[in-house]
Protein backbone atom coordinates (compact mmCIF):
# COMPACT_ATOMS: atom_id res chain seq x y z
CA UNK A 1 0.00 0.00 0.00
CA UNK A 2 3.09 2.38 0.72
CA UNK A 3 4.91 1.73 -2.67
CA UNK A 4 1.88 2.31 -4.40
CA UNK A 5 1.27 5.73 -2.46
CA UNK A 6 4.64 6.84 -3.63
CA UNK A 7 4.61 5.64 -7.16
CA UNK A 8 1.45 7.69 -7.17
CA UNK A 9 2.53 10.53 -5.47
CA UNK A 10 5.55 10.30 -8.33
CA UNK A 11 3.58 10.28 -10.87
CA UNK A 12 1.37 13.13 -9.80
CA UNK A 13 4.52 14.79 -9.63
CA UNK A 14 5.65 14.15 -13.36
CA UNK A 15 2.20 15.14 -14.91
CA UNK A 16 2.28 18.44 -12.88
CA UNK A 17 5.40 19.43 -14.66
CA UNK A 18 4.72 18.40 -18.27
CA UNK A 19 1.25 20.12 -17.51
CA UNK A 20 2.87 23.33 -16.78
CA UNK A 21 5.44 23.67 -18.97
CA UNK A 22 2.97 23.35 -21.67
CA UNK A 23 0.79 25.98 -20.27
CA UNK A 24 3.75 28.16 -19.44
CA UNK A 25 4.79 27.74 -23.24
CA UNK A 26 1.01 28.70 -24.35
CA UNK A 27 1.16 31.27 -21.77
CA UNK A 28 4.09 32.92 -23.23
CA UNK A 29 2.90 33.62 -26.42
CA UNK A 30 -0.42 34.67 -25.58
CA UNK A 31 1.36 37.12 -23.22
CA UNK A 32 3.59 38.20 -26.62
CA UNK A 33 0.81 38.66 -28.62
CA UNK A 34 -1.11 40.87 -25.75
CA UNK A 35 2.24 43.06 -25.25
CA UNK A 36 2.27 43.66 -29.31
CA UNK A 37 -1.44 44.58 -29.76
CA UNK A 38 -0.90 46.97 -26.46
CA UNK A 39 1.93 48.56 -28.07
CA UNK A 40 0.32 48.97 -30.69
CA UNK A 41 -2.36 50.59 -29.47
CA UNK A 42 -0.40 52.99 -27.16
CA UNK A 43 1.54 54.04 -30.88
CA UNK A 44 -1.03 54.88 -32.28
CA UNK A 45 -3.21 56.82 -29.53
CA UNK A 46 0.32 58.95 -29.49
CA UNK A 47 0.38 59.96 -33.18
CA UNK A 48 -3.65 60.67 -32.75
CA UNK A 49 -2.08 63.38 -30.17
CA UNK A 50 0.83 64.38 -32.55
CA UNK A 51 -1.68 65.22 -35.07
CA UNK A 52 -3.57 67.16 -32.65
CA UNK A 53 -0.68 69.26 -31.48
CA UNK A 54 -0.12 70.13 -35.29
CA UNK A 55 -3.63 71.34 -36.05
CA UNK A 56 -3.07 73.77 -32.78
CA UNK A 57 0.11 74.98 -34.15
CA UNK A 58 -1.33 75.33 -37.42
CA UNK A 59 -3.86 77.22 -36.36
CA UNK A 60 -1.83 79.04 -34.11
CA UNK A 61 0.49 80.14 -37.43
CA UNK A 62 -2.81 81.15 -39.11
CA UNK A 63 -3.94 83.82 -36.12
CA UNK A 64 -0.73 85.19 -35.72
CA UNK A 65 -0.20 85.57 -39.46
CA UNK A 66 -1.40 88.18 -41.81
CA UNK A 67 -3.13 87.38 -44.69
CA UNK A 68 -0.25 88.64 -47.10
CA UNK A 69 2.25 86.00 -45.53
CA UNK A 70 0.11 82.99 -46.51
CA UNK A 71 2.62 81.46 -48.78
CA UNK A 72 5.30 81.44 -45.35
CA UNK A 73 2.27 79.80 -43.10
CA UNK A 74 2.39 77.66 -45.89
CA UNK A 75 5.82 76.96 -45.38
CA UNK A 76 5.57 76.58 -41.62
CA UNK A 77 2.83 74.15 -41.81
CA UNK A 78 5.00 72.03 -43.89
CA UNK A 79 7.53 72.25 -41.59
CA UNK A 80 5.19 70.81 -38.91
CA UNK A 81 4.23 67.75 -40.90
CA UNK A 82 7.63 67.12 -41.24
CA UNK A 83 8.17 67.84 -37.45
CA UNK A 84 5.40 64.46 -37.77
CA UNK A 85 7.37 62.45 -39.31
CA UNK A 86 10.34 62.41 -37.28
CA UNK A 87 7.93 61.96 -34.50
CA UNK A 88 6.47 58.66 -35.40
CA UNK A 89 9.86 57.49 -36.59
CA UNK A 90 10.61 58.44 -32.63
CA UNK A 91 7.24 56.21 -31.84
CA UNK A 92 9.09 53.23 -33.50
CA UNK A 93 12.27 53.07 -31.80
CA UNK A 94 9.45 53.54 -28.52
CA UNK A 95 8.24 50.39 -30.34
CA UNK A 96 11.02 48.75 -30.54
CA UNK A 97 11.67 49.30 -26.97
CA UNK A 98 8.92 48.18 -25.50
CA UNK A 99 9.63 44.61 -27.38
CA UNK A 100 13.14 44.69 -25.66
CA UNK A 101 10.67 44.94 -22.05
CA UNK A 102 11.45 41.68 -19.69
CA UNK A 103 8.51 39.20 -19.88
CA UNK A 104 9.02 36.71 -17.29
CA UNK A 105 9.13 37.93 -13.43
CA UNK A 106 12.29 39.51 -12.37
CA UNK A 107 13.81 38.20 -9.09
CA UNK A 108 16.54 40.55 -7.24
CA UNK A 109 18.64 38.76 -4.07
CA UNK A 110 21.05 40.80 -2.99
CA UNK A 111 22.66 42.28 0.75
CA UNK A 112 23.72 45.52 -0.90
CA UNK A 113 21.64 48.33 -3.20
CA UNK A 114 19.32 47.43 -5.52
CA UNK A 115 18.28 49.70 -8.43
CA UNK A 116 15.54 48.69 -10.61
CA UNK A 117 16.07 51.44 -13.70
CA UNK A 118 15.07 48.49 -16.05
CA UNK A 119 11.32 48.35 -17.53
CA UNK A 120 9.22 45.27 -16.72
CA UNK A 121 5.95 43.97 -17.99
CA UNK A 122 5.77 40.97 -14.83
CA UNK A 123 5.92 41.29 -11.39
CA UNK A 124 9.26 41.99 -9.61
CA UNK A 125 10.38 40.48 -6.47
CA UNK A 126 13.30 42.35 -4.56
CA UNK A 127 14.87 41.28 -1.32
CA UNK A 128 17.63 42.84 -0.50
CA UNK A 129 19.26 43.79 3.02
CA UNK A 130 20.33 47.45 1.75
CA UNK A 131 18.25 50.65 -0.05
CA UNK A 132 16.41 49.61 -2.60
CA UNK A 133 15.03 52.55 -5.59
CA UNK A 134 12.56 51.92 -7.99
CA UNK A 135 13.08 54.24 -10.67
CA UNK A 136 11.27 52.36 -14.10
CA UNK A 137 8.05 51.31 -15.41
CA UNK A 138 6.48 48.12 -14.43
CA UNK A 139 3.25 46.71 -15.27
CA UNK A 140 3.18 43.75 -12.98
CA UNK A 141 3.06 43.47 -9.02
CA UNK A 142 5.88 44.42 -6.78
CA UNK A 143 7.18 42.40 -3.92
CA UNK A 144 9.85 44.26 -1.91
CA UNK A 145 11.47 43.46 1.65
CA UNK A 146 14.67 46.05 2.16
CA UNK A 147 15.60 47.90 4.81
CA UNK A 148 14.50 51.38 3.04
CA UNK A 149 12.64 51.61 -0.47
CA UNK A 150 12.58 54.66 -2.27
CA UNK A 151 10.04 54.93 -5.22
CA UNK A 152 11.15 57.85 -7.53
CA UNK A 153 9.18 60.51 -9.31
CA UNK A 154 10.13 58.27 -12.74
CA UNK A 155 8.57 55.26 -11.50
CA UNK A 156 5.17 53.86 -13.04
CA UNK A 157 3.76 51.17 -11.37
CA UNK A 158 0.94 49.42 -13.45
CA UNK A 159 -0.29 47.06 -10.51
CA UNK A 160 0.07 46.76 -6.69
CA UNK A 161 2.85 47.31 -4.63
CA UNK A 162 3.57 45.08 -1.24
CA UNK A 163 6.68 46.22 0.94
CA UNK A 164 7.93 45.39 4.41
CA UNK A 165 10.86 47.68 5.43
CA UNK A 166 12.34 50.17 7.52
CA UNK A 167 11.14 53.07 5.07
CA UNK A 168 9.51 53.77 2.50
CA UNK A 169 9.34 56.93 0.16
CA UNK A 170 6.67 57.26 -2.72
CA UNK A 171 7.29 59.62 -5.36
CA UNK A 172 5.56 58.29 -8.35
CA UNK A 173 2.72 56.62 -9.67
CA UNK A 174 1.02 53.82 -8.43
CA UNK A 175 -2.24 52.76 -10.68
CA UNK A 176 -2.89 49.68 -7.82
CA UNK A 177 -3.02 49.45 -4.07
CA UNK A 178 -0.39 49.55 -1.62
CA UNK A 179 0.03 47.36 1.16
CA UNK A 180 3.05 48.51 3.66
CA UNK A 181 4.49 47.23 6.89
CA UNK A 182 7.05 49.54 7.82
CA UNK A 183 8.81 52.15 10.54
CA UNK A 184 8.32 55.00 8.43
CA UNK A 185 5.91 56.05 5.29
CA UNK A 186 5.75 59.30 3.24
CA UNK A 187 3.78 59.98 0.59
CA UNK A 188 5.03 62.45 -1.21
CA UNK A 189 3.25 65.95 -2.97
CA UNK A 190 3.55 64.50 -6.62
CA UNK A 191 2.99 60.52 -5.58
CA UNK A 192 -0.09 59.20 -6.55
CA UNK A 193 -2.17 55.50 -5.38
CA UNK A 194 -5.02 54.52 -7.97
CA UNK A 195 -6.85 52.70 -5.45
CA UNK A 196 -6.18 52.20 -1.71
CA UNK A 197 -3.60 52.30 0.65
CA UNK A 198 -3.47 49.30 3.71
CA UNK A 199 -0.62 50.63 5.81
CA UNK A 200 0.93 49.72 9.14
CA UNK A 201 3.02 52.57 10.49
CA UNK A 202 4.69 54.59 13.49
CA UNK A 203 3.66 58.02 12.27
CA UNK A 204 2.85 58.09 8.19
CA UNK A 205 3.27 61.45 6.16
CA UNK A 206 0.69 61.75 3.57
CA UNK A 207 1.24 64.99 0.97
CA UNK A 208 0.13 62.69 -1.88
CA UNK A 209 -2.82 61.37 -3.63
CA UNK A 210 -4.79 58.29 -3.09
CA UNK A 211 -8.00 58.00 -5.43
CA UNK A 212 -9.81 55.36 -2.93
CA UNK A 213 -9.43 54.28 0.58
CA UNK A 214 -7.25 54.41 3.52
CA UNK A 215 -6.48 52.35 6.02
CA UNK A 216 -4.18 52.86 8.10
CA UNK A 217 -3.02 51.72 11.38
CA UNK A 218 -0.66 53.95 13.83
CA UNK A 219 0.65 55.89 16.48
CA UNK A 220 -0.33 59.47 14.57
CA UNK A 221 -0.75 60.48 11.55
CA UNK A 222 0.34 63.70 9.72
CA UNK A 223 -1.21 65.16 7.02
CA UNK A 224 -0.90 68.11 4.47
CA UNK A 225 -2.72 70.49 3.30
CA UNK A 226 -1.82 69.22 -0.57
CA UNK A 227 -2.67 65.78 0.37
CA UNK A 228 -6.22 64.10 -1.00
CA UNK A 229 -7.92 61.10 -0.12
CA UNK A 230 -11.03 61.15 -2.55
CA UNK A 231 -12.08 57.88 -0.88
CA UNK A 232 -12.73 57.20 2.75
CA UNK A 233 -10.21 57.29 5.85
CA UNK A 234 -10.19 54.74 8.42
CA UNK A 235 -7.82 54.39 10.60
CA UNK A 236 -6.61 53.73 14.15
CA UNK A 237 -4.32 55.64 16.44
CA UNK A 238 -3.76 56.76 20.00
CA UNK A 239 -5.96 59.76 19.29
CA UNK A 240 -7.65 61.30 16.67
CA UNK A 241 -5.46 63.42 14.31
CA UNK A 242 -5.94 66.73 12.46
CA UNK A 243 -6.78 66.44 8.99
CA UNK A 244 -6.76 69.46 6.91
CA UNK A 245 -9.89 70.70 5.18
CA UNK A 246 -11.07 68.78 1.86
CA UNK A 247 -8.53 66.34 2.35
CA UNK A 248 -10.77 63.29 3.00
CA UNK A 249 -13.43 63.55 0.66
CA UNK A 250 -15.28 60.44 1.93
CA UNK A 251 -16.01 59.58 5.22
CA UNK A 252 -13.44 59.28 8.38
CA UNK A 253 -13.78 56.47 10.73
CA UNK A 254 -11.41 56.60 13.58
CA UNK A 255 -10.81 53.73 16.43
CA UNK A 256 -9.01 53.82 19.52
CA UNK A 257 -6.29 51.89 20.22
CA UNK A 258 -7.02 49.23 23.02
CA UNK A 259 -4.45 49.67 25.10
CA UNK A 260 -6.15 46.40 27.48
CA UNK A 261 -4.04 43.43 27.54
CA UNK A 262 -5.75 41.19 25.30
CA UNK A 263 -5.60 37.82 27.01
CA UNK A 264 -6.49 34.58 25.31
CA UNK A 265 -9.60 33.02 27.01
CA UNK A 266 -8.92 29.81 28.74
CA UNK A 267 -11.40 28.48 26.34
CA UNK A 268 -9.40 29.24 23.28
CA UNK A 269 -6.38 27.05 25.11
CA UNK A 270 -8.64 24.42 25.87
CA UNK A 271 -9.97 24.16 22.02
CA UNK A 272 -5.87 24.13 21.05
CA UNK A 273 -5.33 21.03 23.67
CA UNK A 274 -7.98 19.17 22.13
CA UNK A 275 -7.79 20.17 18.03
CA UNK A 276 -3.78 19.04 18.49
CA UNK A 277 -4.71 16.00 20.27
CA UNK A 278 -7.22 15.01 17.69
CA UNK A 279 -4.72 15.17 15.14
CA UNK A 280 -2.16 13.05 16.67
CA UNK A 281 -4.55 10.26 17.43
CA UNK A 282 -5.90 10.09 13.81
CA UNK A 283 -2.00 10.60 12.54
CA UNK A 284 -1.12 7.77 14.49
CA UNK A 285 -4.28 5.74 13.04
CA UNK A 286 -3.23 6.44 9.30
CA UNK A 287 0.27 6.25 9.79
CA UNK A 288 -0.13 2.94 11.57
CA UNK A 289 -2.58 1.88 8.43
CA UNK A 290 0.24 2.61 5.89
CA UNK A 291 2.80 0.75 7.88
CA UNK A 292 5.00 3.70 8.27
CA UNK A 293 8.56 2.51 9.39
CA UNK A 294 8.19 4.32 12.51
CA UNK A 295 5.76 2.86 13.95
CA UNK A 296 6.50 -0.28 15.91
CA UNK A 297 10.12 0.84 16.67
CA UNK A 298 12.25 -0.26 19.52
CA UNK A 299 13.82 1.99 21.52
CA UNK A 300 17.02 0.76 20.27
CA UNK A 301 16.42 1.72 16.71
CA UNK A 302 14.74 5.19 17.87
CA UNK A 303 18.35 5.56 19.82
CA UNK A 304 19.96 4.80 17.22
CA UNK A 305 18.19 6.71 14.62
CA UNK A 306 17.76 9.79 16.11
CA UNK A 307 20.77 11.40 14.86
CA UNK A 308 19.61 10.93 11.42
CA UNK A 309 16.32 11.94 12.27
CA UNK A 310 17.77 15.53 13.71
CA UNK A 311 20.08 15.82 10.51
CA UNK A 312 17.51 15.08 8.06
CA UNK A 313 15.20 17.72 10.00
CA UNK A 314 17.68 20.22 9.48
CA UNK A 315 18.27 19.63 6.37
CA UNK A 316 14.62 19.48 6.15
CA UNK A 317 13.79 23.03 7.54
CA UNK A 318 16.62 24.93 5.61
CA UNK A 319 16.49 23.10 1.91
CA UNK A 320 13.04 23.34 0.85
CA UNK A 321 12.24 26.86 0.88
CA UNK A 322 15.80 27.11 -0.80
CA UNK A 323 14.17 24.86 -3.57
CA UNK A 324 11.00 26.49 -3.76
CA UNK A 325 12.85 30.39 -4.67
CA UNK A 326 14.87 28.20 -7.38
CA UNK A 327 11.82 26.69 -9.20
CA UNK A 328 10.05 29.59 -9.04
CA UNK A 329 12.90 31.49 -10.35
CA UNK A 330 13.06 28.55 -13.58
CA UNK A 331 9.09 30.20 -14.45
CA UNK A 332 9.10 26.67 -16.16
CA UNK A 333 8.28 24.76 -12.88
CA UNK A 334 5.89 27.14 -10.71
CA UNK A 335 3.42 24.23 -10.53
CA UNK A 336 6.11 22.59 -8.78
CA UNK A 337 7.64 24.75 -6.28
CA UNK A 338 3.58 25.34 -5.19
CA UNK A 339 3.37 21.27 -4.98
CA UNK A 340 6.82 21.49 -2.85
CA UNK A 341 5.60 24.46 -0.54
CA UNK A 342 2.42 22.70 0.00
CA UNK A 343 4.68 19.60 1.43
CA UNK A 344 7.10 21.48 3.21
CA UNK A 345 3.68 23.35 4.89
CA UNK A 346 2.06 19.99 5.63
CA UNK A 347 5.59 18.45 7.37
CA UNK A 348 5.74 21.18 9.50
CA UNK A 349 2.07 20.88 10.58
CA UNK A 350 2.54 17.17 11.48
CA UNK A 351 6.51 17.41 12.93
CA UNK A 352 5.53 17.70 16.15
CA UNK A 353 2.15 15.29 16.52
CA UNK A 354 5.03 12.65 14.77
CA UNK A 355 6.97 13.28 17.82
CA UNK A 356 4.62 12.86 20.34
CA UNK A 357 3.52 9.66 18.73
CA UNK A 358 7.21 8.41 18.11
CA UNK A 359 7.65 9.25 22.13
CA UNK A 360 4.64 7.88 23.01
CA UNK A 361 5.17 4.21 21.72
CA UNK A 362 8.84 4.24 23.57
CA UNK A 363 6.91 5.05 26.91
CA UNK A 364 4.01 2.21 26.02
CA UNK A 365 7.83 -0.16 25.46
CA UNK A 366 8.73 0.45 29.15
CA UNK A 367 5.46 0.29 31.01
CA UNK A 368 3.94 -3.23 28.41
CA UNK A 369 2.35 -5.65 30.67
CA UNK A 370 2.18 -2.92 33.66
CA UNK A 371 -1.01 -1.59 32.45
CA UNK A 372 -3.71 -4.35 31.19
CA UNK A 373 -4.75 -2.53 27.98
CA UNK A 374 -4.26 -3.57 24.33
CA UNK A 375 -0.87 -1.59 22.62
CA UNK A 376 -3.08 0.77 20.25
CA UNK A 377 -5.35 1.71 23.47
CA UNK A 378 -1.63 2.29 25.54
CA UNK A 379 -0.61 4.47 22.71
CA UNK A 380 -3.32 6.50 22.25
CA UNK A 381 -3.89 7.46 26.22
CA UNK A 382 -0.17 8.03 26.04
CA UNK A 383 -0.34 10.67 23.08
CA UNK A 384 -3.17 12.82 25.28
CA UNK A 385 -0.87 12.90 28.02
CA UNK A 386 2.09 13.62 26.68
CA UNK A 387 0.04 16.00 24.18
CA UNK A 388 -1.12 17.93 27.09
CA UNK A 389 2.23 17.71 28.69
CA UNK A 390 3.86 19.50 25.61
CA UNK A 391 1.20 22.42 24.90
CA UNK A 392 1.67 23.61 28.63
CA UNK A 393 5.52 23.84 27.89
CA UNK A 394 5.20 25.74 24.90
CA UNK A 395 3.42 28.62 26.77
CA UNK A 396 6.93 29.15 28.80
CA UNK A 397 8.77 31.76 26.42
CA UNK A 398 12.07 30.90 26.24
CA UNK A 399 11.55 26.70 27.39
CA UNK A 400 8.46 26.41 25.09
CA UNK A 401 10.42 28.17 21.75
CA UNK A 402 13.12 25.26 22.26
CA UNK A 403 10.99 22.43 22.77
CA UNK A 404 8.81 23.27 19.96
CA UNK A 405 11.74 23.66 17.72
CA UNK A 406 13.51 20.24 18.76
CA UNK A 407 9.87 18.37 17.90
CA UNK A 408 9.57 20.05 15.20
CA UNK A 409 12.87 19.20 13.89
CA UNK A 410 13.29 15.52 15.05
CA UNK A 411 9.46 14.67 13.55
CA UNK A 412 9.91 16.24 10.30
CA UNK A 413 13.68 14.26 10.53
CA UNK A 414 11.66 10.89 11.14
CA UNK A 415 9.00 11.72 8.22
CA UNK A 416 11.52 12.40 5.38
CA UNK A 417 13.58 9.63 6.86
CA UNK A 418 10.77 7.33 6.39
CA UNK A 419 10.22 8.19 2.69
CA UNK A 420 13.48 7.21 1.65
CA UNK A 421 13.67 3.96 0.74
CA UNK A 422 16.25 1.06 2.57
CA UNK A 423 17.17 -1.98 0.90
CA UNK A 424 16.99 -4.84 3.24
CA UNK A 425 20.35 -6.58 3.93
Amino acid sequence: MKNTLRKFLIIFIIFSIILNFNFVCNAVDENVQVDEDMVDSYSDESNDEIEGISLDEDSLVDTTEDESDSDNSTDDEEYVEDEDYSDEENYEEDYEDEESYSNSNQFNFSSKDITISDNSITDVFIFSAGNVTIDSSIYGNVFVVASNVNITENADISASVFCVSNTLTIDGSIEGSVYSVSKNFTLNENAYIGTDLFLTCNVPNINGSIERNANISSGDIIFSESAEISGDLNYTADKEVSIPENVVKGNVNYTKYQNEDNKTPISQYIFDFIAFIVVAIILYVIFKFLKAKFIGESKEEITSNLPKYILYGILGLIVPPIVFIILLMLNVTTALAFILLALYIIFMMIASSVTIIVLSQLIVEQLKDKIKLNDTAKIIISIIVLSIIYKLLKLIPTIGFIITLATVVIGLGIVIKDFIPVKDN
